[in-house]
């Protein structure tokens, strides 16, 4: 930097607006940058909050809809050895133990599935 020419002393340099004696028209230029600054930063930081839910929701449904797809067709399993056990079908039998055990882990995870799956999706 010049001397200041009256004194012929390094000109003084000040790290702060409020340190000034007087404010100049670079300040008010220097605060709006700033604020414009500041803004833009929240503005971007809001954006990628917002991106982070939509990403968010959108694997909670598509691993919603994945559970829903395995416990249909695991239900689905359950009811064909129902059925076969029922009817007999071509001399299909199974033990009385193992058809409980079927149906009731069918139940157990179609309300445990159902379950994670409503608490999940509406937290």
């Amino acid at each position: 930097m010049p001397p200041d020419e009256t004194t012929g002393s390094p000109p003084r340099t000040f790290s702060l607006v409020s340190d000034k004696p007087r404010t100049d028209n670079q300040d008010g230029r220097e605060l709006r940058d700033l604020e414009r600054e500041s803004l833009k930063l929240r503005n971007e930081r809001d954006s990628a909050q917002i991106r982070n839910i939509e990403a968010d929701r959108a694997m909670r449904q598509t691993y919603a809809a994945r559970i829903l797809r395995y416990l249909e067709i695991y239900s689905g399993s359950i009811l064909i050895l129902v059925l076969l056990q029922g009817f007999g079908i071509r001399g299909f039998s199974l033990a009385a133990e193992v058809m409980v055990a079927l149906v009731s882990t069918t139940a157990i995870a179609a309300i445990g599935l159902v379950g994670f799956i409503a608490r999940g999706l509406f937290r």
